[in-house]
């Protein structure tokens, strides 16, 4: 882990007359020098990470970057797939609708293994992210969202559209100005978190990858939930200032916005002047709602939040209709009857260890019943 002492303290730049022919001439000899993506590491090699202490410095200033990654062959790919068009193999690319599969998967290897370095050699403690978000956290999931907006008179539900394409490279690149590192590195790491999604061209047997927009968040990537948590700082502090001025509870699970009005609210709940005020702060911020996924549950209806029905002053629960359908494919299983097209029993454990996170005698019973009917142990 990064932390605040590793980082250098910003440095006067030296004037270009006293660096001289001599220094510039020592730079370009440098491994990894001018011209080149890569960095300085152990024994003179050219690296992203890596080196005897499996770690890299950059510049003269011995900035630890990164931990547990891995070694480019040559060069930087992440910086010669920069440019709008170039040559490739259909090689590691991510977002772009030249990989074989849906667009927005995530990376594979290499860029994998390079992305899962910048997410765990990071201080957090320099990404702060605020206590109204719930995803892609240690401690937070889906049942403490919905747990937040238990016992409402109405909840309301609100969508950011294309929330991770919206982040482009230079947003990434302030999340990581703003955590301490040198305009160089942040440029580096905002290029290996970000892609551009790309059409595939063939030209004279010759593949290339044209870029079709900005370079931005993959969704799928492994950095790209915590850097969009510490991109939206802003926006949470906003909402929930806005929430709470109208009397309203506000969380954020990715791009899923849920507002709810306590049950013991008196007054008038003023929706209207709350989905106006939350369209304008998040277009203030750089994103956009989905209007047509804008959604409100009041009491007379069920309300669920992240897949949990939250009605009443009970906790989070799965949904009724679930759980008789999870106990009819157990009872199925039992009596040696076919399951439905599209069951299996990969899908009914996950059923059942989705319902045993929020009834866990429920859930411990059916996946002993499952596993019981498959003669799992």
């Amino acid at each position: 882990m990064l932390s605040r002492s590793d980082r250098c303290p910003p440095q006067p730049r030296e004037r270009g007359a006293a660096k001289g022919e001599a220094g510039r001439q020592q730079e370009r000899d440098r491994p990894g020098g001018a011209g080149r993506c890569r960095l300085p590491g152990k024994a003179g090699q050219g690296a992203i990470f890596g080196g005897g202490d499996d770690r890299a410095t950059v510049d003269h200033g011995a900035q630890p970057v990164l931990q547990r990654g891995q070694m480019f062959a040559g060069g930087c790919p992440e910086a010669e797939r920069a440019g709008d068009v170039g040559a490739g193999d259909g090689g590691h690319r991510i977002g772009g609708r030249h990989r074989r599969g849906k667009p927005g998967e995530g990376p594979h290897d290499p860029l994998l293994a390079v992305q899962l370095g910048v997410e765990a050699g990071g201080d957090r403690r320099d990404r702060p992210v605020h206590g109204a978000a719930q995803g892609f956290l240690v401690g937070r999931s889906i049942l403490s969202n919905a747990a937040v907006h238990a016992n409402a008179k109405a909840i309301l539900k609100m969508d950011i559209k294309e929330f991770f394409p919206t982040v482009t490279v230079r947003r990434v690149k302030g999340v990581f100005r703003r955590a301490g590192y040198r305009d160089g590195i942040s440029t580096l790491l905002a290029l290996i978190c970000t892609e551009a999604p790309r059409e595939i061209v063939e030209v004279e047997g010759k593949t290339y990858y044209v870029s079709l927009g900005p370079r931005c968040l993959p969704q799928g990537a492994p950095t790209s939930p915590s850097l969009t948590n510490a991109l939206c700082m802003r926006l949470d502090r906003r909402l929930e200032g806005l929430a709470k001025k109208l009397g309203w509870r506000y969380t954020r699970y990715a791009d899923d916005l849920t507002f709810s009005l306590p049950a013991e609210h008196k007054g008038k709940p003023r929706l209207g002047t709350m989905i106006g005020c939350v369209t304008r702060i998040v277009a203030a911020e750089g994103f956009e709602v989905k209007a047509e996924k804008t959604r409100v549950h009041r009491t007379g209806g069920r309300q669920s939040v992240t897949g949990l029905v939250v009605n009443g002053d009970g906790p989070p629960r799965v949904s009724r209709t679930l759980r008789r359908q999870l106990r009819s494919a157990v009872h199925k299983l039992k009596t040696g009857k076919p399951l439905k097209e599209g069951e299996s029993l990969a899908r009914l454990s996950g059923y059942a260890a989705f319902v045993y996170m929020t009834n866990p005698d429920l859930g411990k019973k059916l996946l002993a019943d499952i596993n019981g009917a498959t003669g799992a142990g």
